[in-house]
């Protein structure tokens, strides 16, 4: 009897044994199913808040681009009514430099030039201001080329005094605004670094190829209005800076067709067009087939006023409406993007604690059934009594 007994006290001993074993590699794989989801699950939330955050940056550059985009075009009319004023001659800057006796014409097209510079201001300061903030957070890159707009526009101001109030040739004039706004419209190219997004990509590629595509439009009018304010020969460096920025402009709406969406391209060929924009381009091939033919632009009926306004109201201000889509477009998908990459982080938070809470309620309920397991005894322990 008592090896009967010593053999049932053996097997209930080895049940449990085999029960715990059991219970307890339950518990640990439900705790490595736990961990890894839960390593997982944190790399995905790491990826999402990265993401989030990039996004953000990528939200406030294109929100920074639309005050960028505003001066660039701004500096624009400021530097292209320069040109006018100074192709005036007695009638504009050289006027004014010569003390001629009647300055009035010259003071009253100074004072337009003016109207431009006090409409500028507004925009630098708001540059300015966006630029100082590009910190710690951005690339080295982006602060460098943020450092770079604040260093051109530091340069304002003797630009402006020598433009108007000393003989400064126009080329050069151009040429150091251009070089301005050059510097400006970089900080496009950076608006979805890092953020790998294709919708995003070519949201910025369209805006940066659009508004080079204005700058160098803005270029001709410039070039153009001091010609026609001339009505001599083309000057031949003026003409040749002219033909480079016009190519410049055909290069990049070829490029802007290439990987512009069919949306796009259509708001562009819908905003582009009209009377306008025809009297502009025809204008200015005639010009520059004069000037090729080292003819005067006098034998023309253009005046400078009807190029310029040809020009600002039809060709530039359809492309800056365009831009200004663009710009919008821009900010809206960047605010997307930051918006769904908050949720997914969210989403997988709480699903990270689901399944922990899970986890933790399972290996509670298998520890528990093996406690009750091992308190129990086995039936043939209780039959012996």
């Amino acid at each position: 009897m008592a090896a009967v007994t010593a053999h049932i006290h053996d097997e209930a001993r080895w049940q449990n044994l085999i029960l715990w074993r059991y219970g307890a590699i339950s518990v640990v794989l439900v705790g490595l199913l736990a961990i890894g989801f839960g390593g997982l699950g944190g790399i995905s939330i790491a990826t999402s808040v990265r993401n989030a955050q990039v996004y953000q940056r990528a939200e406030t550059l294109a929100s920074l681009s639309s005050d960028v985009t505003g001066l660039a075009a701004a500096l624009e009319d400021e530097r292209d009514q320069t040109m006018e004023y100074i192709g005036q001659g007695d009638n504009g800057r050289g006027g004014s430099l010569s003390g001629a006796k009647d300055g009035t014409t010259a003071s009253q097209n100074l004072s337009l030039v003016r109207q431009e510079q006090s409409l500028t201001a507004p925009w630098v300061r708001k540059v300015s201001t966006d630029m100082a903030t590009v910190g710690a957070g951005y690339s080295p890159q982006l602060q460098q080329e943020a450092q770079n707009v604040l260093d051109e526009l530091g340069l304002l101001g003797p630009l402006r005094i020598a433009a108007t109030s000393t003989e400064l040739p126009a080329v050069v004039v151009m040429q150091k605004y251009t070089k301005m706004i050059d510097s400006l419209l970089s900080i496009d190219d950076n608006i979805a670094l890092g953020g790998g997004d294709p919708a995003l990509s070519n949201d910025v590629r369209s805006l940066s190829l659009v508004s080079l595509i204005d700058e160098q439009a803005s270029e001709q009018r410039g070039l153009l209005a001091y010609s026609f304010a001339q009505d001599q020969k083309f000057d031949p460096n003026v003409l040749a800076t002219l033909q480079t920025a016009q190519d410049g402009q055909a290069a990049n709406f070829a490029e802007f067709t290439r990987v512009a969406t069919p949306q796009q391209l259509a708001v562009y060929q819908n905003r582009v067009q009209g009377s306008l924009v025809d009297f502009a381009s025809s204008y200015e091939n005639q010009a520059i087939q004069l000037g090729v033919a080292g003819q005067r632009l006098q034998v023309l009926p253009t005046t400078a006023n009807q190029w310029y306004g040809a020009m600002s109201t039809g060709t530039i201000g359809g492309i800056r409406r365009v831009e200004q889509n663009l710009v919008a477009a821009t900010i809206a998908r960047a605010s997307a993007l930051r918006q769904s990459a908050i949720i997914t982080a969210s989403v997988i938070g709480v699903a990270i604690l689901i399944v922990l809470l899970l986890a933790v309620l399972l290996s509670s309920l298998v520890g528990r059934r093996i406690l009750d397991q091992r308190r129990a005894p086995s039936l043939r322990t209780t039959a012996l009594g």
